[in-house]
């Protein structure tokens, strides 16, 4: 008889009711596991698709079904190797680069990728503005006879110099444009109600309004995604960079408005736990090896970055300090290292004449770096009590070191800020930007050169030079990336609140030698003894007790 027997049909029907439950919860593990598993192990396994078997039967339906089964097979790796375009006949066009921080150094980064024919976006997590420490906040003042007003103050970066002919040229681009006006000052060191000036071998620069003019300077011709943060860096098999939002890899990030589309260069032009966390998992040890850092006002260690966190107070008083300066950098004081005036800092040679006028002083004081590693919380979150104690021991220390009577300060307006992250204690002594061409993906940061203004704009520029030429084929190799990272990073001997080259002015609080020893990575030695006070101009001396 042609047609088959019921025994071989019901044995058939329950081995395709098996194919089909082996073929649904192969599915099911595929799926389970593209959430599970590090997505950049599955992207580099292949899988061969091969036929195993085909039935036709099904006397029930009358009619004839073929079920294919496909197993997986893994294979070998996928290749990683990048095509370069420059090697490729691609042109600058074809330069697609993410640049994940709107700092400084991000920003001037872009402006010259963009001036180089790079296409260019910046991803910054500023909410109003990108800038990182070049930014500036508003003090809304309520005055006692009912007036309010807004006043803008700097926040972190306060004033900077120039002495290398890359960036003086910025500078001054800069100020042809209105961007910055020179910092006369006065300007120098208090101590005890005594106030010195400093000797500048060169100009001291503040932005014009405020140190974010800068900022929004740059950003004009740049596509700056703002309040935007990466979770997730990912590299395609194809060599490309893919951007999320989200660690579900859910909310993608592209570099076109508009349509989706991927990135031929990343780079990470911020430091800290976030940018260590960033690359983690992004498969490029080089680069996440130099983002490690610790948080301590130690004396830094030779082989890892360290950065200190510092307390910043912006605050408001109705009338005038009677104070004979408008920046200084506080010695003998452990919980301080610069007050400043930005009312009269900020105003234009025209604004001068009627600042007295204005009726307020705008005020910016920072504290030294043991303050802030004792008094260190969650800076996403501090809690009411402790900032109503930083700032009443910040307005009193300052009321000490200017020599005014304790209390005296009545602020109209405030705002206080943890920089957790806030300036490197240490500097990468092994070139001003890296590169790692195999993976398409660079570092640029004041921490590569110094932690000043003009070390963060140069390490920038050397930034989008490298990715340039890496696009023309002129750079064949790595660009700092050590094969030890035993000595590949010396103190930064300059104030808390950075340095200013060409000003001749120390470190008041040097790092502490660490009471308790500091968990050695494998064969790390000591740090230095840190910086070394500077040289004063005998020029002036106020006493103001």
């Amino acid at each position: 008889s042609l047609l088959p027997s019921p025994v071989f049909v019901l044995g058939v029907n329950r081995s395709i009711s098996h194919m089909r439950a082996w073929i649904a919860l192969v599915l099911c593990v595929t799926r389970v596991s593209s959430f599970l598993t590090p997505p950049v192990a599955l992207r580099s396994l292949r899988f061969a698709s091969t036929q195993s078997f085909s039935l036709t039967c099904s006397p029930s339906r009358g009619r004839l079904h073929k079920v294919g089964v496909s197993t997986l097979a893994m294979a070998s790796p996928a290749p990683w190797a990048r095509p370069t375009p420059g090697r490729s006949g691609q042109g600058l066009e074809n330069g697609r680069v993410a640049i994940i921080g709107g700092g400084m150094s991000g920003l001037v980064c872009g402006k010259r990728l963009a001036e180089l024919g790079c296409s260019v976006t910046i991803f910054d997590t500023g909410k109003h503005a990108a800038g990182g420490r070049m930014s500036s906040r508003i003090l809304n003042m309520k005055f006692a006879a009912g007036k309010a007003k807004n006043a803008k103050v700097d926040h972190s970066t306060q004033f900077f110099t120039a002495t290398d002919p890359k960036f003086t040229a910025l500078v001054e681009e800069w100020e042809k444009n209105g961007v910055v006006q020179e910092w006369k000052g006065p300007v120098g060191v208090l101590d005890k109600g005594s106030f010195t000036g400093l000797a500048a071998s060169s100009k001291l620069w503040v932005g014009v309004g405020g140190i974010d003019a800068i900022a929004r300077h740059l950003s004009k011709s740049l596509r700056v995604e703002l309040d935007t943060w990466v979770a997730v860096v990912e590299r395609q098999e194809d060599g490309k960079w893919r951007l999320f939002r989200d660690n579900m890899r859910r909310r993608r990030l592209s570099s076109e408005v508009g349509r989706q589309s991927d990135f031929d260069y990343i780079v990470v032009a911020h430091n800290g736990k976030c940018a260590e966390r960033l690359m983690r998992d992004a498969e490029v040890p080089a680069l996440h090896r130099l983002l490690k850092c610790k948080f301590s006002n130690a004396a830094p260690p030779k082989d890892l970055m360290q950065l200190s966190s510092l307390w910043v107070l912006a605050f408001a008083v109705e009338g005038t300090l009677g104070l004979p300066f408008e920046g200084a950098f506080v010695k003998n004081h452990p919980d301080l290292c610069w007050v400043s005036d930005n009312t009269r800092k900020l105003a234009t040679p025209a604004q001068r004449e009627k600042v007295a006028e204005g009726g307020y002083e705008t005020w910016t004081v920072i504290s030294s770096r043991n303050y802030g590693t004792r008094n260190k919380v969650p800076q996403e979150a501090i809690p009411e009590d402790v900032e109503e104690r930083i700032v009443d021991e910040l307005l009193r220390a300052f009321e000490s070191s200017a020599g005014l009577k304790n209390g005296s300060i009545r602020p109209i307006a405030r705002r206080v800020q943890l920089w957790g992250a806030g300036v490197p204690m240490n500097a990468f002594t092994g070139g001003p930007c890296v590169l790692d061409r195999a993976t398409a993906s660079g570092i640029c940061g004041d921490w590569l050169i110094e932690p000043s203004v003009q070390g963060a704009a140069l390490s920038g520029l050397a930034m989008a030079e490298a990715i340039v030429g890496d696009i023309k084929g002129t750079v064949t190799s790595d660009l700092g990336i050590p094969e030890d990272l035993r000595g590949c990073f010396a103190p930064a001997p300059a104030p808390a609140c950075g340095a200013f080259p060409g000003l001749e002015v120390g470190d008041f609080n040097p790092p502490e030698a660490s009471r308790k020893p500091v968990r050695p990575m494998e064969g790390q030695e000591e740090g230095g003894s840190g910086g070394r006070g500077g040289e004063l101009a005998n020029r002036e001396v106020i006493d103001m007790r």
